[in-house]
C-alpha cells in the first residue's frame, strides 16, 4: 500500500512540474474523468466492446495456439521448423503490428483483435509446445504398458502436462 502512495504522490508531483492536463493530468482530474466515463451508458458500452475484442482475441489465440503447440510439441521436424519462426514472431514489436492493423483495417473491430491474437499466440504457442515436449516419458510408458488408447494418452497425459 506505500508503494501505490509513492506512485500517487510521484504522480500529482510529476503533473505540477509539467503543469499542463493535457500532457499529464493529476491523480485527482484522471480519478474525476474515470468515474465520469463510468457513470455513462457510452462509458460502460466502451469498457464492454474492448473487453470483447481483448477476449475474441485471446480465445482465437489460445485455439490456434492449441493446435500449433500440440503439433510443434508432439511432432519434432514441426517442432525445429515452427519454433523459429514463432520466436521471430514473438520478438516484433506490438508498435509495428499496430501500425500494419490501422493501414489493413482501420481503427475498427479487428485490429484490436489482431494486436491481442499476435500479442498472445507466441507466448501460448511456446508454453504448450514446451509443455508437451517435457511430458514425463515414464507416463508414456506407462500408459503403453496398460495399452491405453492414444486418445487417452493425448487427454490424460500430454494435455494436462500442456495445461497448468
Amino acid at each position: 500500500m506505500l508503494s501505490v502512495g509513492f506512485l500517487l504522490l510521484v504522480w500529482f508531483v510529476a503533473s505540477l512540474l509539467v503543469s499542463s492536463n493535457l500532457l499529464l493530468p493529476g491523480p485527482g482530474e484522471t480519478i474525476a474523468e474515470f468515474t465520469k466515463i463510468l457513470s455513462s451508458a457510452r462509458g460502460w458500452s466502451n469498457i464492454v466492446e474492448t473487453c470483447s475484442k481483448a477476449f475474441i482475441g485471446l480465445f482465437l489465440a489460445l485455439g490456434m495456439a492449441m493446435v500449433t503447440g500440440f503439433l510443434m510439441g508432439l511432432i519434432d521436424v514441426l517442432y525445429e521448423l515452427l519454433r523459429p519462426l514463432v520466436v521471430i514472431l514473438q520478438s516484433i514489436p506490438i508498435v509495428s503490428w499496430l501500425a500494419l492493423a490501422i493501414f489493413w483495417w482501420g481503427v475498427g473491430f479487428s485490429s484490436p483483435v489482431y494486436i491481442v491474437l499476435l500479442t498472445l499466440f507466441p507466448i501460448f504457442t511456446i508454453n504448450i509446445a514446451e509443455g508437451v515436449r517435457n511430458v514425463d516419458k515414464k507416463l508414456v510408458e506407462m500408459a503403453k504398458v496398460y495399452r491405453l488408447s492414444r486418445k487417452v494418452v493425448l487427454r490424460k497425459i500430454y494435455l494436462s502436462s500442456a495445461f497448468p
